[in-house]
């Protein structure tokens, strides 16, 4: 995702991410789930020295009717890292307050 030249230049910290997904079926209808995904820079000198950029939580509750709807309610916590703090913020570098979010999806297959 980033390179020292070519295209990909304003990426310069480059990007290495990880997920993770445990779910469990309840029943046909209900499938609880949870996302962790973690991130690390490849190019620490890019990142004021800084390597771990993130850490997100998510809680996924999927609703299905049959293979026609299906429908997700996501909940997310996202703690950044020092890298991101460098790569995102430009008047301070320290700052890596966590953030939440919600997200609902809704998918029909026809």
């Amino acid at each position: 995702m980033g390179t020292r030249r070519g295209s990909q230049f304003l990426m310069r910290t480059g990007l290495a991410q990880a997920d993770v997904r445990f779910g469990y079926r309840t029943g046909p209808v209900f499938e609880p789930a949870l996302v962790v995904g973690a991130a690390t820079v490849l190019e620490p000198d890019n990142a004021l020295g800084r390597t771990f950029v993130a850490l997100e939580v998510d809680g996924d509750f999927v609703f299905r009717y049959r293979d026609v709807i299906e429908a997700h309610l996501i909940a997310t916590l996202l703690v950044p890292g020092g890298a991101a703090a460098a790569a995102v913020n430009r008047i301070d570098h320290t700052r890596k307050d966590p953030q939440v979010g919600g997200m609902a999806v809704l998918t029909v297959r026809f």
